[in-house]
């Protein structure tokens, strides 16, 4: 198999990150939640503990650690979602246990011992057939189901096609110092001196033969 070049062995690792983890990443990723202040405020009813959706939304962060600004929005629209179906979970044992509570009267004159389920039915049966609050709830978990699963693949689907890419790593100094050397080095030419100091040296110190005497005298 041919090696890899450094862009493409990039890629490659890129697309297979799973965020920070390393303590410092971690850590600046720990950070995510405090910019969603304003979120939390438009989220949560008046009745509902801001805190409680901040740690969801950062138990998200945590998890799917969105690489950019477009991640972000669908993890956010995820735990959104996530946290009104936990609200509509209470909402809906609330939903019987009020309609219960209403028809407590009537059941204790007609009936001297029922159990727990057959009271339970009791009030599903009226709810379904008196009220929209049932139809309605099931049409408003269905929507925000819907919602959470629509985020979830356009996030899978946008990390399949731009995965992110991860930086090339510089060469180490040792290495780029060598290669450097080696270059300079390759750059000369084969004949060439090292100095022309001792060439000129060389010359100036050597006796004159007996042909070039006259030159001397």
């Amino acid at each position: 198999m041919p090696t890899l070049n450094k862009a493409e062995s990039a890629r490659i690792n890129g697309a297979k990150s799973r965020g920070p983890v390393t303590p410092e990443g971690k850590k600046r990723s720990s950070l995510n939640a405090v910019r969603h202040g304003l979120l939390a405020k438009s989220i949560c009813l008046t009745n509902e503990d801001p805190e409680k959706f901040k740690e969801l939304l950062q138990d998200y962060l945590t998890r799917l650690q969105p690489a950019d600004n477009v991640e972000l929005r669908l993890v956010e629209q995820m735990a959104s979602a996530a946290f009104r179906l936990e609200r509509f979970a209470s909402a809906e044992t609330a939903l019987f246990d009020l309609e219960m509570d209403a028809q407590t009267p009537q059941i204790e004159k007609e009936f001297k011992k029922i159990d727990h389920a057959s009271t339970f039915a009791l009030a599903f049966k009226s709810l379904a057939d008196n009220s929209k609050a049932l139809q309605l709830y099931l049409r408003y978990e269905t929507t925000i189901s819907r919602q959470y699963d629509r985020a979830l693949k356009q996030l899978l689907t946008l990390r399949a096609k731009f995965p992110p890419e991860a930086e090339v790593p510089n060469e180490p100094n040792d290495e780029r110092a060598t290669t450097n050397d080696e270059r300079r080095a390759s750059a000369s030419l084969p004949n060439e001196p090292t100095t022309t100091s001792n060439v000129a040296t060389e010359c100036e110190t050597k006796p004159p033969n007996d042909d070039d005497a006259h030159l001397y005298r």
